[in-house]
């Protein structure tokens, strides 16, 4: 979905037309094409939205892909002899996609814990160190180096026995990990008995393909944003509902299967659907609003999913802000109900990521199905740092005690009239977080599949009644760190 979003890119009309504008007036190819994209990179900037600004790694991207094919070439893919970890400036998407085997991390001066690059490094289980000082780029590196994502640390100059070490810790959790593959289809139960269900994200009938074997419990966020991202037109009812189905063919009907409705907006700008240019997108039109905003488009998705009709399917809408606006959903859905003439049992709920759902859980409590915090946009929103923001990455924390307070919220207002909530963002990947959610009372999660296996071992490890205790004191914490370094103290021994 993210080379697809290159593509659109690529179709852009205010590019091509600027291309070609220059090349008429005798420019080159090669200089009108720069000229441009370096134009609309300034536009970019003058938006002084971190967000935005971001994204000018796609474009820096599509510029030196295009000029190489311009000129008959092709990009050359560097090969290691031995396993290497990359330092730069910044990683583009090309970057990461066309990594060589050997290549086993990645350090780099510029980018976010989510952006695109981000998320390629994690899809391919290369570890990710964004946000370092630029003057690591001037240092000397010797041979060896030790990368440790887990703590933020490059070390470019270790010792005999930081290697050591370090090989020490790389062979025993090859083995652990190992070890919980094989045991991925057991079911995550804490010593005490509470079941934690661990369920995937995916975003293409592919993924779906891999759920079972890394022994997930079913999906818990299908980003439908990819059916809209690989074409240049809308998907028809027809199209959409195939995918599904498809999806639906390869989990059963037995496990939850959550779809997510169109996410577009914010840093998910989709050219064909003529999206509004905001000064801030993020707080903008995107999400649930877009949708209301273009009912037809919308419409045709609850129309396709609606005709599954099967009752482990369920519908969740994204960013949702205001009860108005999930009863505006909750209407437009009887309409299509009653348009398809079907007796429909399929669940809406919502996801939360706006303070002012946690604010009012119990009383979206009374109307929504379920609820599913998304954590990535939660903490953005409840600590007003934008999640692309290369400077303040570090502070953006989900372990924040703001953002616990805030899940806490969620968790007792829905208890009111025992609906169920999940958490599906990063929070949900990150061991050092589970014993804070499960003891919360956060029972689902939906992550990453490639770390199922290993959070359900890491969860049959954990005491029900001590994560609740320790949960109890992070909430009393004044700072992520706090949060942070008693989680460590507490768990060290088990993270791996």
């Amino acid at each position: 979905d993210i080379l697809s979003a290159h593509l659109i890119l690529l179709t852009d009309p205010n590019i091509l037309n600027e291309t070609l504008k220059l090349i008429n007036e005798g420019k080159t190819a090669e200089f009108a094409l720069s000229r441009i994209i370096d134009r609309e990179c300034d536009v970019l900037d003058a938006t002084q939205n971190q967000l935005l600004i971001d994204r000018k790694a796609d474009l820096h991207d599509i510029r030196n892909r295009l000029l190489i094919a311009m000129n008959g070439g092709s990009t050359e893919k560097i090969i290691y002899k031995q396993q290497t970890i990359l330092l730069a400036q910044e990683f583009t998407p090309a970057d990461v996609l066309g990594l060589d085997p050997m290549v086993v991390g990645l350090v780099a001066v510029e980018g976010g814990t989510t952006s695109h690059v981000a998320i390629l490094a994690k899809s391919k289980n290369i570890p990710l160190l964004v946000g370092v000082n630029k003057n690591i780029l001037n240092q000397r590196v010797k041979d060896n180096v030790i990368l440790d994502t887990r703590n933020s640390v490059v070390n470019l100059s270790p010792t005999v026995n930081d290697l050591y070490l370090a090989h020490k810790i790389i062979e025993e959790n090859t083995k652990q990990q190992q070890i919980n593959r094989n045991n991925a289809k057991l079911d995550a139960i804490t010593i005490d008995g509470i079941r934690i269900k661990c369920m995937g994200n995916i975003a293409s009938i592919k993924d779906s393909l891999t759920l079972s074997e890394n022994g997930a419990d079913g999906v818990g966020l299908f980003r439908t944003e990819f059916l809209y991202l690989a074409s240049n037109v809308a998907p028809s009812v027809v199209e959409q509902n195939l995918t599904y189905s498809q999806i639906l063919q390869n989990i059963g009907t037995e496990l939850p299967f959550i779809i997510r409705t169109l996410d577009a907006g914010g840093e998910k700008q989709i050219a064909y659907l003529n999206m509004p240019h905001e000064i801030n997108p993020v707080l903008g039109i995107r999400g649930i609003r877009f949708s209301l905003y273009n009912k037809e488009i919308f419409c045709n998705q609850l129309e396709a999913i609606l005709q599954l009709n099967q009752t482990n399917v369920k519908i969740m809408l994204p960013m949702i802000s205001t009860i108005e606006e999930y009863r505006s959903v909750k209407e437009l859905c009887n309409k299509v109900v009653e348009k398809l003439n079907i007796n429909c049992v399929i669940e809406l709920g919502i996801m939360v990521e706006v303070p002012s759902v946690a604010l009012l859980s119990d009383i979206f409590a009374k109307e929504v199905a379920f609820f599913s915090i998304g954590t990535n946009d939660l903490t953005q929103y409840t600590l007003a740092i934008d999640r692309e923001c290369t400077k303040l990455v570090a502070q953006l924390d989900h372990l924040h005690p703001a953002v616990l307070r805030n899940i806490d919220l969620v968790v007792r207002g829905a208890s009111k009239y025992n609906k169920p909530v999940s958490v599906c963002g990063l929070m949900a990947t990150e061991k050092l977080a589970l014993p804070v959610l499960i003891g919360l009372g956060i029972n689902s999660l939906s992550m990453n599949i490639n770390s199922i296996a290993d959070n359900k071992a890491f969860i049959r490890k954990l005491n029900y009644a001590r994560c609740r205790n320790e949960a109890l004191k992070c909430l009393d914490f004044a700072t992520g760190t706090e949060v942070r370094e008693f989680l460590t103290q507490q768990y060290n021994d088990y993270l791996g």
